[in-house]
Parts: C-alpha cells; structure tokens; sequence
C-alpha cells in the first residue's frame, strides 16, 4: 500500500508539474493576446485616420470638377465672343481693306488666348487625374488595413479558444488533483489506525 501510495504521489506530482508548465503557457498566451489587441486598435487608428484623408480627398476632387466646370463654361463663353468678333472683323476686313494690319492683331490675340485656354484646361485634367490617383491610394491602402484588420480579429478568436481549452484542462487537472491529495490523506489516516 506504502509503495501504491508513493506511486501515486509521484504521478500527482508530474500532473502537478504538467499543471504548471500550462499556466506558464496560459499566461504567454494572454501575453500575445494583449499585444495583438494593442496592434489592432492602432491598425483600427491608422484606418480611421486613412477614412479621414479620404474624405478630404475626395471633397478636394469635387472642388477641382466644380472649378474646372465653372471654367470650361467661362471659356466656351470666351470662345462664342471670340467667333463672333471674328466674324465682324472679317466683314470689315472685305469692306475696309486698310485695316487688315488690324485684323490681323485681333486673330493673333484670338491664337494667344486659345492657347492659354489649352494649356489652363490641361493643367487641369493633370490636376483631377492627379487626385483620382491619391483617392484610389487611399482607397486601396483602406481596403489592406481592413483585410489585416479582419486577419488579426480571426487570430484573436482562435487565440482566445485555445485559452479557453487551456483554462477548462487546467481547472480538470486542479480537480484530479484534489481528489489524489484526499486519497492520500485517507490512505494516511487508514495507515496511521494501523499504526496505532
């Protein structure tokens, strides 16, 4: 019985050594945990701060189209009064030959003007595409965070799982534990009613 008694001593003590060494992992475990969520709330952060930009882009985009359309409608203006100039002035060049040098200044300034409209207009479009691009960045940047986002959310359940199976085996073995060390001790009193 005393050899029984030693044997079921040691077992206890390897389950109690087993015991503690999954409470070392346990608390690694939770460890981990922590660090992943103080990870995610500042990847959560950065994603807010991506939405923010975003939204700043996109209401410089509809400015730069409300701008280049209130433009493009001053210039088609320009451009009506400058056919129609042309016109007169090519009436008055058949009528009045001697004020062709005259004209002739006038369709020049009609080419200069043309010309900074052109080159305005695709300053412009330069400037929209430009923007386009940022707000597809953005865009694309705000869809990698989410993706990591919903990567390490499903990390932290598989985690938070295996520390719940941890926590129901070590609270299993605290049980068989308990019961060994009354076993023992009725054992003991059973040997020491013998001793005496």
């Amino acid at each position: 019985m005393r050899v029984y008694l030693n044997q079921r001593l040691e077992k206890q003590d390897k389950q109690l050594t087993s015991l503690k060494e999954w409470q070392k992992r346990v608390e690694v475990v939770e460890e981990i945990a922590k660090g992943v969520q103080a990870e995610l709330r500042n990847r959560m952060t950065k994603y807010d701060e991506l939405v923010k930009k975003n939204g700043l882009t996109e209401k410089e985009l509809a400015k730069v189209k409300r701008s280049t359309k209130s433009k493009m409608n001053v210039d088609k203006e320009v451009m009506d009064s400058l056919k129609k100039g042309k016109s007169i002035l090519l009436k008055k060049v058949e009528v009045e030959k001697e004020k062709n040098r005259l004209a002739q200044l006038d369709i020049e300034e009609e080419r200069r003007i043309r010309a900074q409209y052109m080159v305005q207009l695709e300053e412009e479009r330069s400037a929209r595409k430009a923007a386009e691009s940022d707000m597809r960045d953005y865009q694309k940047r705000a869809e990698s965070l989410k993706g990591r986002m919903m990567d390490l959310q499903s990390e932290i359940e598989i985690r938070e799982e295996e520390f719940r199976e941890l926590r129901r085996y070590y609270f299993e073995m605290e049980e068989e534990l308990s019961k060994a060390k009354q076993e023992r001790q009725e054992c003991q009193d059973y040997m020491d009613s013998f001793a005496v």
